[in-house]
């Protein structure tokens, strides 16, 4: 009898544990789906508001950086326009075909109105991605909702949300392959090596330098971190057969996936990994500041110690690489490696890319948070990203009203496209 009332009290403790991990995963997710939707929302009223002064138009010179704007609107509304780009964004052109096809023809909606549309919600996407990332490393919600709010309070957000380019569609991307290389392993070898061609595939999807996060993800940093050269270099040579064979599989299909591009959007299609043009941009100015150059983006140029923020943001990118977990150390040198490539390749002009490589600061920044700050870090955080907000806004809105009283927004007919 005694037994039976010892296993009948096991039975129902494992009962009750069962129902109280039922009811904490179903009240995490609840905390999650509020942290995502507000994550959303505030997004969605950030990229509006970064846009209002100019939808129905085309500024032909934008505060903070001068982007070609009105050629990028041509490749997202004429498919006569020469798509030169698209060596280094094989996949860009898709995103072209839709909002012609879809966006202008199907649902007919004006070019001056539909682009600055296409912008906003491809920021949404990318920081429904970052959130996404960051609870996929198992960061907290709060960290991770915090953490997201700053980026869409960042310069670079409120820049790119508005107008169209590649960038925060690459930056997405990025983030794309992040969680297709850190979801549960795939039950079979050919399962695994598929995720990964794909992950590789998203990377270099948008912007042909994003795939170095597919290849900084393979490398096993352990045997370096412990001062072991010899065995960090045997360990990833043992690897390079595999991974050279998942790079080729990647490119292949990506040419296919590339290819009907040139049929539909006409003339001059750049043929993807063709890079001789690019060249013409590279340049290595030894006058240049690293420290000045925004290539975090949290800030705009040309504000009040405008060396200061850039400066913090580098410093804690490389003091996270004592800090982080090695599995995690892909994600600070990812930041690094734009930092290094766009400030050789683009100069001064480095801001135009940071929302490549930009989101990838801003996850190392939460994971530095999760593993050594305390919980109410989150609160910290949200109190920084409005004042960030609040300042990016409106110098962002001061600059835009420059730009209307000097008559450089133009109505989409008669902007100078070329």
């Amino acid at each position: 009898m005694e037994r039976e009332a010892l296993d009948s009290t096991d039975t129902n403790t494992g009962a009750e544990t069962r129902l109280l991990q039922r009811d904490f995963a179903g009240g995490r997710r609840a905390v999650d789906a509020v942290c995502l939707a507000a994550v959303i929302v505030c997004a969605a009223a950030v990229a509006y508001l970064a846009a209002r002064p100019f939808i129905g138009h085309i500024p032909d010179q934008n505060a903070f950086y001068s982007a070609d704007t009105g050629r990028v609107f041509a490749y997202l509304s004429d498919k006569t326009e020469g798509y030169y780009r698209m060596k280094v964004h094989p996949l860009y052109g898709w995103l072209c075909i839709f909002y012609q096809f879809v966006v202008m023809k199907m649902m007919h909606v004006p070019p001056w109105l539909g682009i600055p549309a296409l912008s906003g919600a491809i920021g949404v996407a990318c920081c429904a991605l970052l959130y996404a990332v960051m609870r996929r490393l198992e960061i907290a919600p709060l960290i991770a909702a915090s953490f997201t709010l700053l980026f869409c309070s960042s310069a670079t957000y409120v820049f790119w949300s508005s107008l169209p380019e590649c960038h925060m569609l690459g930056g997405a991307s990025v983030l794309l392959a992040i969680l297709l290389m850190t979801g549960k392993d795939a039950k079979t070898p050919r399962g695994r090596e598929l995720r990964s061609t794909a992950a590789l595939m998203a990377g270099f999807s948008m912007v042909v330098t994003n795939g170095m996060i597919w290849v900084l993800k393979q490398i096993d940093f352990d045997a370096l971190r412990r001062g072991d050269f010899s065995r960090f270099v045997k360990l990833n040579a043992a690897k390079a057969k595999t991974l050279v064979k998942t790079a080729l599989w990647a490119v292949a299909l990506t040419y296919v996936a590339w290819s009907p591009e040139w049929p539909i959007l006409g003339k001059r299609v750049g043929l993807p990994f063709n890079f001789l043009e690019e060249r013409n941009f590279v340049e290595i100015d030894r006058h240049n500041s690293f420290l000045s150059l925004h290539v975090f983006g949290l800030t705009p140029p040309q504000i009040p110690l405008d060396w200061l923020v850039p400066a913090l943001s580098i410093a804690a990118t490389l003091a996270s690489l004592a800090v982080l977990k090695t599995r995690h150390l892909y994600i600070p040198l990812f930041a690094l490696f734009g930092l290094v490539l766009h400030t050789i390749y683009s100069g001064d002009s480095a801001f135009l890319f940071s929302p490549d490589y930009m989101p990838l600061f801003i996850v190392t920044l939460a994971l530095i948070a999760k593993e050594e700050l305390p919980g109410w870090i989150a609160g910290v955080v949200l109190i920084a990203a409005a004042a960030l907000l609040f300042m990016n806004l409106v110098d962002w809105q001061v600059q835009m009203q420059a730009l209307v009283a000097t008559g450089q927004l133009r109505t989409f007919d008669t902007v100078t496209l070329h």
